[in-house]
């Protein structure tokens, strides 16, 4: 008899445990999970478990920090820009008031008890000016530039000195995107007056040390690879060439250098190709004479075009030339290769009188044009120095409202040579008369008559320089004669008697009908101001000038000067009224009336500009906070935690943890008796 038993499969109770403990831990771990999904609220708190939305994750929080700093950015610039358009409101009261005290004032039966008080007034509001060019955002001066720690307006000697800079303070509003966030007082005022400017290019000579960038005027020149032939076959063998990479050269004596490695037989000079005694352009040469160069450019290049030295089919002989290359001045332009017109730098230096003051500058030892400019610069003179815009030379600027600025020469030959007299043909008919100006009307202001008794009539109200009212005479339509020699009946010039520069009229009639003279019109004192005001040869104004018209047929006028440049801010408006309040000069007073409306018309300008940044700068912000909302969006979509699941997926957990805890405890708690039971 055979018993067949039931298999029976027994478990142990390590198994079961352990079992049980795993399941417990699965459950500790999911919990675990999400109360860190909870805590950092993110659905990858760790970037191991999903890199992919890891850096999703980190990338849209990124682009939240930045859009935050862009916001941060508007809000500072905002906050600039008003304080800048309010401190600019007040100004512009100030010169709306200081007008009315013009107008007011500019009868001459004036009270002078009204004219003392309102010295003392325009004084008052000279000094609220500086008040408000001094304004301060969380102690950072606000017209200061970048020169945000120093008070940019300073009163001196009765002027007022701007000893910020120019800088713009750039904010970024956006990825890639500037803008300046503050107006610097010499934008905002016009603190800064028009450079004298040096009329003289400095025209630097062509050296080694050259650089590349600097060629052209600055505009730099290709660089590239370039082919050397000899056709004769006496530097090089027939049929072979000298391939020249130029590419990565940083001045001319890496060209040199390159053209001598790949032919060793050849010269590169520095030569002068416009007489003007100055080196300006390479040149490629066989010493022995017995080579016929082929220069070409390879590879779709241009470098030797643009240097001049690419040749025609055929060779261009055993020297081959470039063209005038006009290297541009820099601050490490030596003196030295300066172009004088083939004499030597004169080192006596020059005078600038400015204000109260009249400094002596010295340029003895001087070895770069960044030495010449910082002497300028250090000078005390309260003006700065600079290479002008096309690289051609140098331009003096003052920073002293109120005042004129004049440069003369120290005995020698130097502001010459640098360009920096102001002549008559630059200077403009309101710097005429020691700031007084030239009287212009609507209408004909003169009536010059010449010799074969022509009246020519001429309206100067458009003319703003000296060189314009030579300009107008000699192009007035009653002026044209074909028959004489200019084609003109008069001509107008500036001529130069004993060192002082003046008008001069010519007759080309040679006509003996009538006298050449010059009569005013319509009350215009134009004639007057530029002393050629003359009637029978007799001259009127305050000096001597030609007695003799009627017998050679040349009005030489009266010595006419500029008084200097000046800044046309408020601030030399109001300093010139008090000024001409104080002296009782009613013509003073009277010429400024233009001033004030051109500094109102510049605060108006800068308010304009101002609020033109604050409409940017709204369009920035709002256009942040879109990206701001699609970014949140995005983020609370695909990386952030879903907090309402977070915590029911974590209360399911807890339940899941306290069933397995519950069933682990009784499995524990098993013993012996349950076995036998």
């Amino acid at each position: 008899m055979s018993f067949n038993f039931p298999l029976v499969s027994r478990t142990t109770l390590r198994s079961t445990t352990g079992a049980s403990l795993r399941d417990i831990g699965r459950v500790q771990r999911r919990t675990e999970n999400l109360l860190e999904q909870i805590a950092t609220g993110r659905r990858v708190p760790r970037p191991s478990e999903d890199p992919s939305l890891a850096n999703l994750a980190i990338s849209l929080e990124q682009r939240v920090a930045e859009n935050g700093q862009f916001q941060r950015n508007i809000s500072l610039g905002r906050t600039g820009l008003e304080l800048t358009d309010d401190a600019l409101a007040n100004a512009t009261n100030i010169a709306n008031t200081a007008r009315e005290l013009l107008l007011s004032l500019s009868d001459s039966t004036a009270d002078p008890s009204a004219v003392t008080d309102a010295a003392i007034e325009v004084q008052q509001l000279l000094d609220q000016l500086v008040t408000i060019g001094n304004q301060r955002l969380d102690n950072r001066f606000i017209f200061a530039g970048s020169n945000t720690n120093e008070a940019p307006f300073q009163a001196t000697g009765g002027f007022v000195d701007f000893t910020g800079n120019e800088d713009d303070l750039l904010i970024n509003i956006s990825q890639g995107t500037t803008i300046a966030s503050n107006l610097p007082g010499s934008t905002a005022f016009g603190a800064l007056t028009n450079e004298i400017l040096g009329r003289v290019d400095l025209d630097p000579a062509l050296t080694g040390t050259t650089l590349i960038r600097d060629l052209n005027g600055g505009a730099g020149t290709p660089l590239g690879q370039i082919r050397i032939e000899d056709l004769n076959g006496v530097l090089l063998a027939a049929g072979t060439s000298a391939v020249v990479d130029l590419a990565g050269s940083d001045d001319v004596d890496d060209i040199r250098e390159r053209i001598l490695a790949a032919v060793p037989g050849l010269a590169v000079n520095l030569v002068d190709t416009d007489g003007d005694l100055v080196a300006d352009a390479i040149q490629i040469d066989d010493p022995a004479a017995g080579a016929n160069l082929q220069i070409t450019d390879i590879n779709n290049g241009n470098v030797a075009s643009s240097l001049g030295l690419a040749t025609a089919a055929g060779g261009g002989g055993a020297t081959v030339t470039g063209v005038n290359l006009d290297p541009r001045l820099t601050n490490q332009t030596t003196v030295a290769s300066l172009d004088f017109g083939g004499a030597a730098f004169d080192a006596t230096g020059i005078v600038i009188t400015n204000g109260n003051n009249t400094v002596a500058v010295d340029f003895t030892g001087v070895v770069t044009v960044q030495d010449l400019l910082n002497r300028i610069q250090t000078s005390g003179a309260s003006v700065l120095s600079r290479i002008n815009a096309d690289g051609t030379g140098i331009n003096v600027v003052s920073t002293l409202n109120g005042s004129r600025m004049q440069i003369a020469e120290n005995g020698g030959n130097t502001a010459n040579q640098l360009g920096l007299l102001l002549t008559l043909a630059d200077a403009q008919l309101r710097d005429l008369n020691q700031g007084s100006g030239v009287d212009q009307i609507s209408g004909s202001d003169i009536r010059l008559v010449s010799q074969d008794g022509t009246a020519i009539e001429v309206d100067l109200s458009g003319a703003v320089s000296v060189q314009d009212v030579v300009d107008l005479i000699n192009g007035a339509a009653a002026n044209q004669d074909a028959a004489t020699a200019t084609g003109r009946k008069i001509t107008a010039a500036i001529g130069n008697v004993a060192g002082q520069e003046r008008l001069e009229l010519t007759d080309d009639t040679g006509a003996a009908v009538d006298t050449l003279r010059v009569e005013a019109l319509n009350g215009s004192f134009a004639a007057s101001d530029l002393g050629i005001q003359a009637v029978d040869g007799i001259q009127f104004g305050a000096g001597l000038g030609d007695q003799d018209a009627a017998v050679d047929g040349v009005l030489t006028g009266l010595t006419i000067a500029a008084a200097g440049f000046k800044t046309e801010s408020l601030f030399s408006v109001l300093a010139s009224m008090r000024d001409a309040l104080a002296a009782g000069d009613q013509k003073a007073l009277a010429a400024l009336e233009p001033d004030v409306r051109a500094a109102l018309d510049r605060l108006l300008e800068s308010r304009i500009e101002a609020g033109s940044r604050l409409i940017r700068l709204d369009a920035a912000s709002a256009r942040l906070g879109g990206e701001q909302v699609a970014l949140e969006t995005l983020s609370s979509e695909t990386v952030a935690t879903d907090l309402a699941q977070a915590f029911a997926q974590l209360r399911d957990e807890q339940v899941a943890l306290e069933a397995s805890l519950r069933g682990n405890s009784q499995i524990i708690s098993t013993n012996l008796l349950d076995f036998l039971a």
